[in-house]
């Protein structure tokens, strides 16, 4: 009768290289892990173990998803510029078909190649006289002054300011 072995010292189902290879392949293909580690019959956690231990596997992976990058911007740029056919229906029935273009793929694309002009950004500047007070540093009933801000814009000569 043999005794089981030590947790520690069970050995898992090794990766073998028909695994890898389509685990890898579908990576290239622009699929996500999880997908990649379904079709090479195992699960991903062992994918990101070996990937762990193993410098070839890892730089593999690496070239892998940025084949796999490559096919989904493509796909995207079709989309964008190129466009699609999308069937049009009535009543059940097909009854042709209508081009149809990705505006927000386009704007991830431009986005992506030209960043400092494409990028969403959102600045704000303050232009008035900014005061912050800590009520610890001050006796609350002490009555504090807080200077006036200036005004942004300049009346017209001879206007009066109403106070």
């Amino acid at each position: 009768m043999t005794r089981p072995l030590p947790e520690e010292r069970r050995r898992r189902p090794t990766l073998t290289k028909p695994n890898r290879e389509k685990f890898l392949k579908a990576l290239a293909l622009g699929w996500s892990v999880t997908h990649a580690a379904g079709l090479a019959g195992r699960s991903r956690q062992r994918f990101y173990e070996l990937r762990e231990c193993d410098e070839a596997f890892a730089e593999a992976w690496a070239q892998a998803i940025d084949a796999g990058t490559d096919i989904l911007e493509d796909e995207a740029r079709r989309r964008a510029v190129d466009g699609f056919d999308e069937a049009v229906f009535q009543k059940g029935e097909l009854v042709g078909h209508v081009r149809r273009y990705s505006d927000i793929l386009l704007a991830l694309l431009l986005r992506a190649r030209r960043p400092a002009i494409y990028r969403e950004s959102a600045g704000i500047e303050v232009k008035t006289p900014a005061v912050f007070v800590l009520d610890s540093s001050f006796n609350r009933d002490g009555g504090i002054e807080v200077p006036p801000a200036k005004p942004q814009l300049a009346l017209p000569s001879g206007a009066e300011r109403d106070e």
